[in-house]
């Protein structure tokens, strides 16, 4: 069960200067979020994918430390 008051919107930067400011964050709205295939996308260089791995390793993972899927 997902408690009613865990943020599903969290927003983060990958900061390359701490000198230079942060962008507001945008709120993305449940409803307003059109889902998108990632497997879709393509690297912009076109560097061809790696080929199939001769191994996989499946993880499970289950956020519920303190029942709000907080750790």
């Amino acid at each position: 069960m997902i408690p009613d008051g865990l943020n599903w919107n969290v927003t983060s930067w990958l900061v390359y200067d701490s000198t230079k400011p942060l962008p507001d964050p945008t709120v993305i709205l449940e409803d307003s979020f059109d889902e998108f295939d990632d497997i879709a996308l393509v690297p912009v260089d076109k560097t061809p994918l790696f080929p199939e791995p001769d191994q996989t390793i499946t993880l499970d993972v289950v956020m519920d430390n303190l029942g709000n899927g907080k750790p």
